[in-house]
């Protein structure tokens, strides 16, 4: 018999996205569709770097999974075409934008 193996991220539905400009960095909250658990990530889009936050840790855990990062980015994507809030994080300003890159 063939175990059914869960693929990492494939529930998760992001509820918003924070652009970083000056990191090249995008902040996102996810919930796990099954579990109903929070889940944050931090994208950098130059570096193709993907961390994930380890809450009981305290401390942000890299995914060097081919297939995490995949279903990541394939969730974003669709969360920005969805018209997930996306802000944009400047100095002092806050904004609403759309013009991030994966």
């Amino acid at each position: 018999m063939i175990a059914h193996r869960k693929i990492p991220y494939e529930s998760i539905q992001f509820q918003y996205l924070i652009d970083i400009p000056h990191c090249h960095c995008l902040y996102g909250s996810a919930r796990e569709s099954d579990t109903g658990l929070s889940v944050l990530f931090l994208v950098f889009s130059q570096e193709k770097k993907i961390y994930r936050r380890n809450g009981l840790k305290e401390t942000w855990v890299e995914l060097d999974n081919p297939q995490e990062h995949a279903h990541i980015r394939r969730h974003l994507l669709r969360a920005m075409e969805d018209s997930v809030p996306l802000y944009t994080l400047n100095e002092n300003i806050v904004s609403l934008d759309r013009n991030f890159s994966l």
